[in-house]
């Protein structure tokens, strides 16, 4: 019988991309939709790239399925396209790799998070620390966090206070 520490989960088929390869088809249909999704402003548009076309392969791909989910899950509650956050928000800033600066050449980025949603589950006087967990790391996993918590909040906007109150009662 093989040791356990000699399989490594690396070597099957599915593991067998390259950092710069792109995410499946699926996905990669599924990211553009979200582009358009929270395609409200220029600057979601921007961090949807970072989110799904900075960082390891199994980070973009892994994030595109997700928040493909999260997408589907607030579409199926009524949410359409271009959906900007309108509640309580924290600028965060990002560093901009050269290979995704473009035109602007800016090594930086800022970006609004929405808090609503966070607020109400960790409560304000954890808020800056919760924040600090979504954005510390790579800019691409700060991104990714960032479009996450954007489509979460659409989520949650779209639930109305009547019913978020029976859901925290229960």
């Amino acid at each position: 019988m093989p040791h356990p520490h000699d399989h490594h989960p690396h070597d099957h088929p599915l593991h067998d991309h390259h950092h710069w390869d792109e995410p499946p088809a699926v996905v990669q249909k599924k990211t553009e939709e979200i582009e358009t999704y929270l395609g409200g402003s220029k600057k979601l548009r921007r961090l949807c790239h970072f989110a799904f076309h900075a960082g390891p392969y199994h980070r973009r791909t892994s994030t595109g399925v997700i928040a493909g989910l999260a997408m589907y899950l607030a579409r199926l509650i009524g949410r359409q396209n271009n959906y900007e956050a309108d509640g309580p928000a924290i600028g965060v800033e990002f560093h901009v790799p050269p290979h995704l600066r473009g035109r602007s050449n800016r090594d930086s980025a800022s970006f609004k998070l929405p808090t609503r949603l966070l607020t109400d589950v960790f409560g304000a006087e954890e808020l800056n620390e919760v924040v600090d967990a979504l954005v510390d790391g790579p800019p691409h996993d700060g991104a990714a966090n960032l479009v996450l918590m954007t489509l979460l909040e659409s989520i949650y906007d779209s639930l109305n206070d009547t019913d978020k109150q029976e859901m925290i009662d229960e």
